[in-house]
């Protein structure tokens, strides 16, 4: 091994200590101690991101930032085991998204009644997301990709994820 805990590892403890966090300074000690068991690489490319998303972009730049987090949804719900660490997978997208998007797309997915079919697996409905992402033209687009990827989920594991990832808005962003 690297000496680095395991990515779930790292999620499930942060969620706990996020969770348990009282005020913003406590919080950033939350995100501090995450990003230390990250390698440093993976820390500079999520804070160009997050810089990216800040700024008023072309399309073209925004939707490869979105990529990019559909795919680390993707390989995060291929590594959770167990429905917390998949809505900690979501509760990361929702956080990574512009708020409005993020907003947007909840609202869409918790306004669709809940289907009587058999849930296609995870590892299919995160395929579709990318897949949609790659294919949208705009943010409109990319709302209704990350709404129907979140229709498939049951409305308390978008509530769980939504109310989590508002908490890392909240207090986990610097």
């Amino acid at each position: 091994g690297t000496g680095r805990p395991a990515a779930a590892e790292l999620a499930s403890t942060y969620e706990a200590c996020i969770r348990g966090a009282s005020s913003g300074s406590s919080a950033a000690f939350c995100e501090t101690d995450m990003l230390s068991g990250l390698p440093q690489s993976l820390v500079r490319h999520a804070l160009l991101i997050s810089r990216a998303s800040s700024l008023r972009v072309h399309w073209a730049n925004r939707q490869r930032v979105l990529l990019l987090f559909a795919l680390q949804l993707r390989g995060c719900l291929h590594h959770a085991r167990g429905r917390r660490e998949g809505d900690v997978c979501i509760a990361q997208l929702l956080s990574s998204m512009p708020e409005r998007l993020a907003a947007d797309a909840v609202s869409h997915a918790l306004h669709t009644p809940p289907s009587n079919e058999v849930p296609a697996p995870v590892s299919d409905l995160s395929r579709r997301l990318v897949a949609c992402m790659q294919a949208s033209s705009d943010r409109d687009a990319a709302a209704f990709c990350v709404a129907s990827f979140l229709s498939h989920a049951p409305h308390p594991t978008v509530r769980e994820a939504t109310s989590l990832a508002r908490r890392v808005r909240d207090y986990g962003s610097a």
